[in-house]
């Protein structure tokens, strides 16, 4: 899902992601039908804060993501998938 922000929106985004102290940004081209948006920002985990095992979603964070991803249409197979996974709490 992506977003077009203002700056005063992107502010909100990066001190909810931690930027950059937990997170930072990185750019990616994503491909959405036949169109490709280049640069888009996402966030990585820094370093630091890197596991080397797999952390899972806190419940809320998890179900935000369901609830959104039915609401935009996401593909059943992909929700079914986002259902399967055991969330924290």
């Amino acid at each position: 899902m992506l977003y077009m922000v203002n700056k005063e929106e992107f502010d909100v985004i990066r001190k909810k992601e931690g930027h950059p102290y937990c997170y930072e940004e990185i750019k990616v081209d994503v491909k959405s039908g036949m169109k490709v948006y280049t640069n888009v920002i996402s966030y990585k985990v820094t370093k630091n804060k890197e596991l080397d095992h797999h952390m899972p979603p806190s419940k809320s964070y998890l179900q935000l993501i369901i609830e959104n991803g039915k609401n935009y249409g996401f593909p059943e197979d992909y929700l079914n998938y986002l259902e399967g996974f055991v969330a924290l709490g």
